[in-house]
């Protein structure tokens, strides 16, 4: 068997994602970074976007009323879209709250969750749930448990091979109808961030059938959270097939910055199973200081982020998920994979030259299956007479070597118990020795307390894996150096075969020409985008890069996207019997009278830079009518020009686009602020018109205008 080609990297990555990152991340230099599962890095793109739209933008506090809150408020209801389309779900399945980080995700979970459901059968017990979890999971999951016991749970730990042993048992049965009782949540991560196992998601769909119904002795109903925090930044997490009722990550994970947010995926067809207490500063609808009362508002993460959020943060996020979309999430997930692999093989068959392994390695996988297995080598050093090295020393070489990884036990004590062999006595003992988590003490009787762990990201390169293997081999190997390859490994091999080779990715650039014709969904390249303008949904493709760039220089604003609607879209809302609309209308037509427009330019002082020719324009009526008093559309019900009806909607509730002379591009404070006054801050002007066929009609200037008057 060829032992250099077991041991060779396979190459994921075509050579322009290489040269991109190696601009991205050219501050790195000599440094080696490989504590991704801590956090990952930054691009030098993304920061320069987030810096450049906070300089070229005014933000205000979302709770508060005006121009640059509601801008606020509507961004950030935009990049809640932009974290649902990531996942690949919309907000009609999940919603999203934004935490400070996934810690504060599961702690609000813990706090919430109802273990009690409806009334037992027999009418006189109410039956609690149960909170079961795994060994491997992470620090912040095992806090849940004085909460959650709190709630009346029972309480269960899964093993590790206890878990797969009841979850391979049997294939997943349809859906039981439950009987009315308790509400269960099992918790667990989509990948161990000790190990890098990717525990298996199928999981989400069994638990929600039942499958724990066995340990427990329980027939309620289960809920499933799902720990992404270290899965996310690396892999692809569709929502769409694996529904797990809560998700928690946190963003510095996925791209570095910001720091300090993460968020709470709650489907929301268990939204009903969290019963929020507290309640802060943006979260009811009504409150009294001096009596105990108070109505929470009635949106999901309304009730749920308690005060301020950190609104430039979250705004920050657009610029994060941008950068991790330019490389596809399965080749990430794939690169980080084989760089995993080249580390492990290579440490695994490295020895010295006594012939004894030079680390011992703590794996739940061959590293031959990238579905099984993500970016986490983890490990300790030996020295040629099979003494352990301490982590501490491993640290302070790394440094030499320009290397940051990381030691200890990583937050996950579970794993690094199972992985390390040591009884809880043994646990004990080693912390009235003076080892804690986070400390130094890294060997008690020359036995380790914890590991060297080495985590990719989407930005690391083969490089990486050969700084550290130099570092190894030259600081702690005894040589020369001899390669042995296990015969388990041999045979597992040789079973399965060489079964990996390079993937090209090509990249298409969209044309700057934009079509006005509607686009097949099949054969467009856009990307779809969600948001909300207005206060509306919104839903088009965005129309490319280049078409981006040429907007942005045009208008002298950064990263201005251009979106189109779908005729997808407007196709749905014909069967929905909806009326069509386009992004920036509440209505099909805006009607405008002529003698209103005229009686507001009458109000506006002298003084004011609005001149009389362009407040017309300001307005941008689809119609305009003349011959009326002022205001009289106001009370118009229906409407008939020329040979076509239409229904009136409503009045239309202007914004500061008014203010835009819209032959010069001038912005002014007039006519709004009298608007304003005068109307005594109902900010409404002309009406909203929709036709109640689709007939095709031809209205011509100079039609005649009738109307029925409204109650």
């Amino acid at each position: 068997m060829d032992v250099n080609h077991l041991l060779s990297y396979s190459e994921v990555y075509n050579q322009e994602t290489v040269q991109f990152l190696e601009q991205e991340f050219s501050r790195l230099k000599d440094e080696c970074f490989l504590d991704h599962a801590g956090t990952t890095l930054y691009s030098k793109t993304q920061i320069k976007k987030a810096s450049e739209n906070l300089l070229s933008s005014t933000y205000a506090n979302p709770h508060s009323v005006g121009v640059a809150s509601n801008f606020t408020h509507d961004l950030i209801e935009q990049v809640r879209y932009r974290i649902l389309d990531h996942f690949y779900v919309s907000s009609e399945e999940y919603s999203i709250i934004f935490t400070s980080g996934a810690t504060a995700a599961l702690k609000i979970v813990a706090e919430t969750f109802r273990f009690k459901s409806a009334e037992s059968p027999d009418k006189k017990i109410e039956k609690n749930g149960n909170f079961v979890y795994l060994q491997d999971n992470h620090t912040s999951v095992l806090g849940m448990r004085n909460l959650v016991s709190q709630n009346g749970a029972s309480i269960t730990c899964l093993t590790h091979e206890k878990a797969f042993d009841i979850f391979h048992k049997s294939k997943v049965a349809e859906k039981q109808t439950s009987v009315a009782g308790s509400n269960s949540l099992f918790v667990y991560s989509a990948q161990c961030n000790f190990s890098g196992l990717k525990y298996p998601l199928e999981w989400i769909k069994a638990v929600q059938n039942g499958k724990l119904d066995s340990i427990v002795g329980g027939n309620g109903s289960w809920y499933t959270l799902l720990d992404g925090s270290a899965f996310v930044g690396t892999n692809e997490l569709d929502l769409s097939l694996y529904k797990p009722d809560f998700v928690c990550l946190s963003f510095y994970k996925m791209f570095g910055y910001p720091t300090g947010l993460g968020a709470l995926l709650v489907k929301n067809s268990s939204a009903n199973v969290l019963e929020k207490v507290y309640y802060g500063g943006g979260t009811v609808n009504v409150a009294l200081s001096s009596e105990s009362f108070h109505v929470k508002r009635e949106s999901l993460h309304q009730r749920f982020e308690d005060g301020t959020l950190p609104f430039l943060s979250i705004i920050a996020l657009e610029y994060g998920f941008e950068t991790i979309s330019s490389i596809p999430l399965t080749e990430i997930s794939k690169h980080v994979f084989s760089l995993a692999r080249h580390l492990h093989h290579s440490l695994l068959t490295l020895h010295h030259n006594n012939g004894n392994p030079v680390a011992k390695l703590y794996s739940d996988t061959d590293y031959e299956d990238s579905k099984m297995q993500g970016g986490i080598v983890t490990f300790n050093i030996l020295r040629a007479n099979a003494d352990y090295v301490g982590y501490m020393e491993v640290l302070s070489m790394a440094a030499l070597y320009n290397i940051q990884l990381r030691t200890g036990c990583f937050c996950n004590p579970g794993a690094c118990q199972r992985h390390l062999a040591l009884s809880n006595r043994t646990i004990l003992e080693n912390y009235e020795a003076g080892y804690v988590c986070g400390g130094s003490k890294d060997l008690i009787g020359g036995q380790p307390t914890g590991c060297v762990r080495i985590s990719f990201g989407y930005m690391s390169s083969v490089n990486d894996v050969e700084t550290v293997l130099r570092m190894v081999r030259k600081c702690f190997l005894n040589k020369p150096e001899v390669i042995k390859v296990p015969t388990w490994w041999i045979k597992e091999r040789e079973r399965l075969g060489i079964k990996y080779k390079r993937e090209k990715y090509i990249e298409r650039m969209p044309s700057i020409t934009v079509s006005i014709l509607y686009p097949s969904e099949e054969n467009t390249n856009g990307k779809m985008c969600r948001g909300k303008v207005c206060g509306h949904k919104v839903e088009g493709i965005d129309c490319g890069a280049e078409v981006s760039e040429w907007l942005s220089l045009s208008l002298g604003r950064p990263n201005l996207r251009l979106i189109r609607q779908t005729k997808k879209k407007i196709v749905e809302d014909k069967r929905k019997n909806e009326k069509e609309l386009s992004f920036v209308s509440q209505a099909q037509y805006l009607l405008i009278n002529e003698a209103s427009i005229f009686w507001l330019f009458d109000k506006v002082p002298n003084d004011s830079e609005c001149r009389r020719e362009t407040m017309l324009p300001r307005f941008r009526g689809n119609m305009v009518v003349s011959g009326c008093a002022p205001f009289e559309e106001t009370k118009w019900k229906h409407v008939r020009i020329g040979n076509c009806d239409f229904q009136v909607e409503g009045l239309c509730t202007r914004c500061q686009m008014v203010c835009i002379d819209q032959t010069t591009g001038e912005k002014t404070v007039e006519p709004l602020r009298t608007l304003a006054e005068e109307f005594h801050g109902k900010l409404r002007f002309g009406i909203y018109l929709s036709r109640p066929t689709s007939e095709d009609v031809i209205l011509k200037i100079g039609d005649e205008v009738n109307y029925t008057l409204g109650d």
